[in-house]
């Protein structure tokens, strides 16, 4: 591992060339994603689409502002419920659990380690679905959804370990506008440089 001082000598960019990111979504994409042959991705952390459709990093880099790096990007701002990010229907988020800390847990359904959260407001009163799961890979996490920014055993609303594969996912009954806390975590000694996505969907009453 680089020492402290390494600054971003560091970081090994691909020396590929290629059009930069988008600035606003294309081809039917959402926010800044862009349309890719594998669907609507972030070219900024998408180690399959780095910085631009199939630009693909090598095994030991990860894709950190739209570029291949050997180095594990920081430690994510959104590491406690009190900083959670605003996450919204139609635009997954994508992250990595490298520099997270276990701040959350155990969880009713199992022990989890390294996690982020998010907040969602629903857009609508309905059925809700939480799904985390791996960016092209497959990622084993556990995922937990909370009524408050406490994010502990007495505000939980759902908890799940293992839905499909090693993804996972939590069904409840959301109210338009009401805070959902979202506490995602890896199962264990997955490698923190393994790119998770969350998405989050509401079938309306």
């Amino acid at each position: 591992m680089p020492s402290a001082d390494a600054g971003t000598d560091a970081f090994v960019p691909r020396t590929d060339s290629g059009p930069p990111p988008p600035t606003d979504g294309g081809g039917g994409c959402s926010g800044a994603l862009m349309m890719c042959p594998s669907g609507c991705v972030d070219v900024t952390t998408d180690r399959y689409n780095c910085g631009f459709c199939s630009n693909a990093c090598s095994a030991e880099q990860v894709c950190f502002g739209a570029t291949c790096t050997s180095e594990p990007p920081p430690g994510p701002v959104n590491d406690t419920c009190a900083t959670a990010l605003t996450i919204t229907e139609g635009t997954p988020q994508t992250f990595y659990f490298a520099g997270a800390v276990t701040n959350h847990g155990p969880f009713t359904c199992h022990s989890e380690y390294n996690d982020v959260t998010y907040v969602w407001y629903p857009s609508t009163s309905g059925l809700g679905t939480i799904d985390a799961s791996g960016a092209g890979v497959s990622v084993d996490t556990v995922l937990g959804a909370f009524s408050s920014s406490a994010c502990n055993s007495t505000s939980e609303l759902g908890c799940n370990d293992d839905y499909t594969g090693v993804a996972s996912r939590v069904t409840l009954t959301v109210t338009a506008g009401v805070a959902v806390y979202i506490v995602v975590g890896s199962y264990n000694t997955m490698a923190p440089t393994d790119l998770c996505q969350l998405t989050v969907s509401v079938t309306p009453a």
